[in-house]
């Protein structure tokens, strides 16, 4: 059963952030507000599935927990920040690019930030 929650609550935090960073980004005024409460709750179901699934990686020993969970977050929405970023390069026009590169740079730091944090450990302890 705590599999089972574990992976309800990645897959529906993977769906659930970049619905709302595009409803957030893109969406009319009076649907903007709907954006930050659903990013919220994908963090939330994100932070569920990291303390269901446990710390079963090589960084375990190496990383304090809040840290692990910080830099696991990173990665986790890091990527989602560069595919929805993608995709709104290739959305809009003009000026609007290069705030949509900015955002792809933000991904890409965060995901990196894990990597060097976490991923970074593994074939350490081998």
């Amino acid at each position: 059963m705590r599999k089972l929650v574990s992976a309800a609550a990645f897959v529906l935090s993977m769906l659930l952030f970049p619905l709302g960073l595009v409803v957030l980004l893109v969406s009319e005024a009076a649907y903007r507000a709907w954006g930050v409460p659903v990013m919220l709750a994908a963090l939330g179901l994100a932070v569920v599935w990291w303390l269901l699934s446990g710390r079963h990686d090589q960084a375990q020993g190496k990383v304090r927990p809040g840290r692990h969970l910080l830099l696991t977050l990173a990665g986790f929405f890091g990527v989602q920040f560069v595919l929805v970023g993608l995709g709104w390069i290739a959305a809009v026009p003009g000026a609007a690019r290069s705030l949509a590169v900015a955002w792809v740079a933000v991904g890409v730091a965060l995901f990196t930030a894990f990597w060097r944090g976490i991923v970074s450990h593994y074939g350490d302890g081998a």
